[in-house]
């Protein structure tokens, strides 16, 4: 069976539908996206095949202005920096990109699926069935819990400094039918469980989570595990259930997802080169608090 690539290499992908990107340059095993802000260019290329090496340093060195700040992912491991004309390896919060994902099957059979997960995410979807935990999965279509789902996303992302998702950005979503949001609930309603998914050819991808109550541990297993069955009855073949931290962090997050029975996914690295005249138009702009 064919592996996971990647969500972020399908035509329909967020950055060209919503983020105000377009495709350029096609290649066979390259994908470039260019964004224009007045006279500042981003150019975003992901090489998924190595046989684009040589396209890749083509283009590389013609989108090189000083106008303009071209990151590099590579899915291919092949690449090496080119410091003579300043292309460094990029870490931790300044890639665009995921280091690496975890991503379920969905064309296991649903024996299979439940057998890869952990005993006790199991144990916590019978508990669920059990206190009568409820679920949606279209619950894009209910304003009301599109409007309960952002306030809660809106103030968690409050308390950790993260950028705010408003009704706009998520009806421009739904409306195109890029994606969904699925919901579990407590049985009394006063809980509730969140996740946002944005969906391309064959792939879906966790986009934003959140929720609200009482904590209810028996939530979050739910809304993904009938949120899979969703995925497979609308003919997604993968789940990516988002970024990972670097290998050997230990977070909850990264537990939970593994608990799911995802597998991990290395994505590759990621390089970047700033051109003078964007990195000095970025400082300034970041002194005028734009």
């Amino acid at each position: 069976m064919s592996a996971y690539r990647s969500i972020f290499l399908e035509r329909g992908w967020l950055h060209v539908r919503h983020l105000g990107w377009r495709d350029a340059w096609p290649h066979a095993g390259l994908r470039v996206m260019t964004r224009r802000d007045g006279p500042l260019q981003r150019v975003l290329m992901i090489m998924a095949e190595p046989d684009a090496r040589a396209v890749l340093e083509r283009e590389l060195r013609a989108a090189c202005g000083p106008l303009c700040e071209v990151t590099l992912h590579d899915m291919t491991g092949t690449f090496a920096a080119m410091p003579d004309i300043g292309f460094n390896p990029l870490t931790g919060g300044a890639r665009m990109l995921n280091t690496a994902t975890a991503v379920i099957d969905l064309r296991l059979d649903e024996p299979a699926l439940l057998a890869a997960m952990n005993g006790n995410t199991r144990r916590k979807l019978r508990q669920a069935e059990e206190v009568g935990v409820t679920w949606q999965g279209d619950a894009q279509r209910n304003p009301d819990v599109v409007a309960r789902f952002l306030a809660a996303y809106n103030a968690m992302a409050g308390e950790r400094s993260l950028a705010g998702f408003g009704a706009s950005q998520a009806g421009a979503v739904f409306a195109k039918g890029d994606g969904r949001l699925a919901a579990a609930f407590s049985a009394d309603g006063g809980s509730a469980c969140f996740v946002m998914t944005y969906e391309a050819g064959d792939s879906a991808i966790f986009l934003h989570g959140a929720s609200d109550g009482p904590p209810d541990p028996l939530l979050g297993a739910t809304v993904h595990w009938r949120l899979v069955g969703a995925l497979k009855a609308a003919n997604r073949v993968w789940y990516d259930l988002g970024g990972l931290p670097p290998p050997g962090s230990a977070d909850g997050i990264t537990r939970f997802k593994l608990a799911l029975g995802a597998q991990t996914i290395d994505l590759g690295a990621e390089y970047r080169r700033t051109g003078a005249g964007f990195a000095a138009a970025r400082r300034v702009l970041r002194l005028v608090g734009r």
